[in-house]
């Protein structure tokens, strides 16, 4: 583990050139001296990032103006100047290593992640309630899934022509 930093594998020179590691055969005996390969990720995660409106005593982001990339990690505020986050407006578009949603999140609206792709897995917290129309539509995601929770809204074609590597596991309320 290096904070800040995606594990890529194991190398046999520091310089990481040919062929990564992925095992050793059975029945070695001699040393064998190998160099973790890293890349760094990153994070954004600051209302820099965002922009949002202001309610009475919650915010909406509205918004996601930072950079996206295979490296890159953004982290939804959970609190925007003292307010909470409670709904993203916003779309996001491009390709992420990991979107984190924080609990206290109600309503993820219309297209917020159409044709978004996130190489890690996208964890929808227990507080949202309401996915809107296209939310998830032709986004290409390694797993989503729905922490156990109240949702009571999957809007219109919310998971239209998605692409998931692994699984989409919704609560069993659902």
């Amino acid at each position: 583990v290096k904070n800040g930093y995606l594990f890529l594998g194991w190398c046999d020179n520091p310089y990481a050139t040919g062929s990564p590691y992925t095992y050793i055969p059975s029945g070695r005996t001699e040393d064998i001296v190998l160099y973790a390969i890293w890349q760094e990720i990153k994070v954004s995660g600051s209302a820099q990032y965002f922009n949002y409106e202001k309610g009475i005593d919650t915010v909406v982001i509205t918004e996601y103006t930072g950079e996206s990339g295979e490296d890159v990690v953004v982290n939804i505020p959970a609190f925007i100047d003292g307010f909470p986050v409670v709904e993203l407006r916003c779309r996001f578009a491009g390709t992420y290593r990991a979107i984190n949603i924080p609990e206290g999140i109600v309503s993820i609206g219309d297209s917020c992640f159409e044709s978004v792709t996130i190489l890690g897995d996208l964890v929808i917290p227990s507080t949202v309630s309401y996915i809107g129309q296209s939310c998830f539509k032709y986004g290409q995601f390694n797993s989503v899934r729905f922490l156990e929770s109240n949702l009571q809204v999957i809007s219109a074609s919310a998971f239209e022509g998605v692409s998931v590597d692994y699984s989409i596991r919704l609560p069993s309320m659902v």
